[in-house]
């Protein structure tokens, strides 16, 4: 991996293209190696997933994670108030039946 990220650099270098590695992941294909930490540049572990361009990547399949975020982003356009700080299912479901008379 480090000749790989050698080998980055030195067309970064040439071509005067900037690489960040601290927003940088690696994400390993390979289920059952493991694959070392490399100093700036973060290695995912199993079930961990990085979005790009908002779609969520990783080893594992990544549906629930997609419905996580769907659910989030559902929830908090309702910004309800709760006795947890997050809104209820139910609440929202009240507020979609009241808006629609």
């Amino acid at each position: 991996m480090e000749a790989q990220l050698d080998l980055v650099q030195l067309y970064c270098e040439g071509s005067g293209a900037k690489l960040n590695l601290s927003k940088c992941v690696v994400l390993p294909l390979h289920r059952r190696r493991h694959v070392a930490q490399l100093g700036a540049v973060r290695v995912l572990e199993r079930g961990e997933t990085v979005k790009y361009l908002g779609i969520p990547f990783g080893q594992a399949s990544v549906v629930q994670a997609l419905l996580d975020d769907l659910d989030r982003k559902f929830y908090e356009g309702f910004k309800l108030p709760s006795t947890d700080g997050a809104p209820v299912a139910g609440d929202a479901a009240s507020v979609c039946a009241q808006s629609s008379l």
